[in-house]
C-alpha cells in the first residue's frame, strides 16, 4: 500500500521485510527508488500515479458542476455552548433520541464513550438545515439535476467516477474558516460513508458489488457537539453573512436550548432499549444466518494461513456477515451495541429510510484537522 501527495514531493509505502522475497518484493523496491530518480530529475514518472489518475484527474468542468443553491463565497459559522449539568454522566443518547429520535432522515450520530481520551467529542446533527443536502454516488440523475426524496431532503446523485471532484468542489465553495473558542476540529461539513467498492476509482479493481450506493455524504449546517470532559453542548450552525442568516441561526440555538431545558429538567427520560428486557415467551429471538458457514469459513482460515506461510502478508483481518431478517429498529439495535459494546469511535448513520449503519470501531483510520 502506498500513498502520495498531489503536489509535495512526499510519499510512503507500506513495506513488511517479509515482504521482501514475495512476487513484487523487488518491484515495490525499485519503483520508491525509480521515484527519487525522477524528483531529482524535476518530473514525476506518471506511471507510477495511478491513484492520483483515478481520484484527482477525474475532476469535471466547473460549468459541468450541479448548483449547490448558495453562493460560492464560504461559509461562517456562529456557535453557541451551554453546560449540561443536570444530566446524567454521558446525556448523548438522550440528546440524540430527544432531538432525532423520531425517525429523523437523515441523521447522524458520531458517539464516543464518556471516558476515552482519543474521542472526546460526540457529533450529532440531521439535514433540517437550509443548506443540507445528500450527495450519493449511484448513477447520476437525469441532466445531472437535483432529486428530492420525499421532500426531505435535497438529493444529489453522482456517477462514481465524479463523485470525488464534485465533493471537494462543493467543500472548496462552502469552506468555514475555523473560529476561535472551539475545541474540535470539525466546523459543519460532509459526514457519511465510503464503501469498499469505491476502490475501483482508487487504483483498485472491481471485484465486487453493492446493492446499496457506494458512497453517501450528508452536509450539515447544524451541528450539536458533546464535549464529554467538560461536560458542554455546543451548537454550530454554518451560513453566509447576511441579518436574516443571523436571525436564523437564533431561532434554531434558542429551540435547542428549549429541548435541553426539558431534557435537563428530567422530563425527557430516557427510554430502555426493547433488548435490554428479559425476553417473555411471546417474543422470539432473532435468528442469524452465516454468509459463510463453518467449512467455507475454516477454508478460508487456511487459506490465509498459507499466504502468511508464503510471506504474502503477516496477518489477515478475516471477516464473515450475518444476516437476519428480524424486524428491528436501527435505533434500538444501535443503543443496545453502544451499551454493550461502547467504543471510541462508533456512530449511528441513518442516511436511508430502508437501511441504516451501525458501527462500534474502535480504531481511526485517518485523522483531517480543521484546516484540511
Amino acid at each position: 500500500m502506498g500513498v502520495q501527495h498531489k503536489s509535495r514531493p512526499l510519499f510512503g509505502v507500506q513495506f513488511h521485510p517479509e515482504s521482501i522475497c514475495t512476487e513484487h518484493g523487488r518491484t515495490i523496491i525499485e519503483n520508491f527508488h525509480r521515484i527519487t530518480l525522477d524528483q531529482l530529475a524535476g518530473s514525476l514518472s506518471p506511471r507510477l500515479m495511478p491513484v492520483l489518475k483515478g481520484i484527482a484527474d477525474t475532476s469535471s468542468p466547473m460549468d459541468r458542476l450541479v448548483d449547490s443553491g448558495a453562493p460560492s463565497t464560504g461559509m461562517t459559522l456562529r456557535w453557541r455552548k451551554q453546560r449540561m449539568t443536570s444530566t446524567p454522566h454521558d446525556p448523548t443518547e438522550n440528546i440524540f433520541v430527544s432531538l432525532y429520535g423520531e425517525g429523523a432522515f437523515p441523521s447522524f450520530w458520531l458517539d464516543s464513550p464518556p471516558d476515552v481520551d482519543s474521542a472526546r467529542f460526540s457529533y450529532m446533527g440531521d439535514a433540517s438545515g437550509p443548506y443540507a443536502e445528500l450527495v450519493v454516488a449511484q448513477g447520476a440523475s437525469p441532466n445531472g439535476e437535483p432529486e428530492y426524496v420525499d421532500e426531505r431532503v435535497r438529493t444529489i446523485r453522482l456517477s462514481k467516477s465524479d463523485f470525488f471532484s464534485e465533493l471537494d468542489n462543493r467543500l472548496q465553495s462552502r469552506a468555514c474558516p475555523q473560529p476561535e473558542g472551539l475545541p474540535f476540529s470539525y466546523n459543519c461539513g460532509y459526514v457519511g460513508y465510503i464503501g469498499y467498492e469505491f476502490k475501483d476509482q482508487c487504483g483498485g479493481r472491481g471485484l465486487h458489488h453493492s446493492e446499496l450506493p457506494d458512497a453517501m455524504m450528508l452536509f450539515v449546517d447544524r451541528l450539536l457537539v458533546f464535549d464529554h470532559r467538560e461536560s458542554d453542548l455546543y451548537m454550530v450552525c454554518a451560513g453566509y453573512e447576511g441579518e436574516s442568516e443571523e436571525l436564523n441561526a437564533g431561532k434554531w440555538f434558542d429551540l435547542v436550548e428549549e429541548e435541553l431545558e426539558l431534557l435537563q429538567e428530567g422530563n425527557l427520560k430516557r427510554d430502555p432499549s426493547p433488548f435490554l428486557n428479559t425476553p417473555n415467551r411471546h417474543t422470539p429471538m432473532p435468528m442469524f444466518h452465516l454468509e459463510r458457514d463453518r467449512c467455507e469459513y475454516m477454508e478460508d482460515v487456511r487459506e490465509c494461513l498459507a499466504e502468511i506461510q508464503e510471506g504474502e502478508t503477516y496477518e489477515v483481518c478475516l471477516t464473515n456477515r450475518i444476516r437476519s431478517s428480524s424486524v428491528v429498529e436501527p435505533l434500538d439495535l444501535y443503543k443496545t451495541l453502544r451499551r454493550r459494546n461502547d467504543a471510541p469511535y462508533a456512530a449511528f448513520l441513518r442516511l436511508s429510510d430502508e437501511w441504516a449503519v451501525c458501527c462500534c470501531s474502535p480504531e481511526r483510520f485517518l485523522r483531517v484537522d480543521g484546516e484540511g
